[in-house]
């Protein structure tokens, strides 16, 4: 992986850090503040995400992931070997799939809500008033 300049570790993780992403389901990844942050982000980002045209839209993935990654430690983008139950890095193009289906999670209701003029939250500025 190309921006390994930290040092960091991406394979054989035995427990991520408050700043990793953490793929799969369950309790343990939901409440885990890496996941919460990520969640956050998406948010924040989704109403811009949903109002821009198809060719932006790759832009606000790569702002999350790199939100991430600027932090210190650096947020890592982890799944869980179900064998040895360590983790490792997706990597950056898996990492930004991820964050695509998150932005795309509920974007045809929320458009809908934008169509008619609904207050929804995830701030863009320039609103009405």
């Amino acid at each position: 992986m190309g921006d390994n300049q930290q040092g960091e570790q991406l394979k054989g993780i035995v427990k991520p850090h408050a700043h990793d992403v953490l793929s799969g389901r369950g309790n343990f990844v939901n409440h885990h503040s890496g996941n919460e942050n990520f969640r956050k982000l998406v948010k924040h980002h989704k109403k811009a995400y949903v109002a821009c045209p198809k060719a932006q839209k790759a832009i606000y993935s790569k702002i999350i992931y790199d939100e991430i990654r600027a932090m210190s430690p650096p947020g890592r983008f982890l799944k869980q070997d179900p064998k040895t139950k360590l983790w490792s890095d997706i990597g950056e193009k898996k990492a930004l799939d991820k964050t695509r289906q998150a932005l795309r999670e509920g974007a045809p209701e929320l458009l809908k809500e934008m169509e008619a003029g609904l207050d929804v939250g995830g701030d863009v500025g320039g609103g009405n008033g």
